[in-house]
């Protein structure tokens, strides 16, 4: 599958916002049960613990064990404050793949007055 990154993971080595590659595996959490062989559609209930993505385009050496082109991408996490109406703070953790589907998509943001 066609993906792009959306965020600017590591931009020393080209994997940055915009860059383009395909899924090459996807290693699930240890938690996750194996899915049924021949299974075309997967429930989980954690993200995986990391993908393996071929990039189009990548500065990094070719890693031990991995074919050339091809970096692991984990998910990402983020802590933001959240004030509530009552005036409340709250934390919130988000944690994400940097990735979208690559298929007729803009990487430019819709601007409207």
């Amino acid at each position: 599958m066609e993906v792009m990154v959306t965020y600017n993971v590591k931009t020393d080595l080209d994997v940055a916002n915009s860059a383009r590659g395909r899924i090459h595996d996807i290693v699930l959490n240890v938690e996750e049960h194996p899915p049924p062989a021949g299974a075309k559609e997967v429930q989980l209930n954690n993200l995986p613990t990391y993908l393996l993505i071929e990039m189009d385009r990548a500065l990094a050496e070719q890693l031990e064990g991995l074919p050339e082109g091809v970096l692991p991408l984990e998910p990402i996490s983020k802590l933001f404050q959240i004030a509530l109406p009552n005036g409340e703070k709250k934390t919130v953790k988000r944690t994400w793949l940097p990735l979208t589907a690559a298929y007729a998509f803009t990487d430019y943001p819709n601007i409207t007055s």
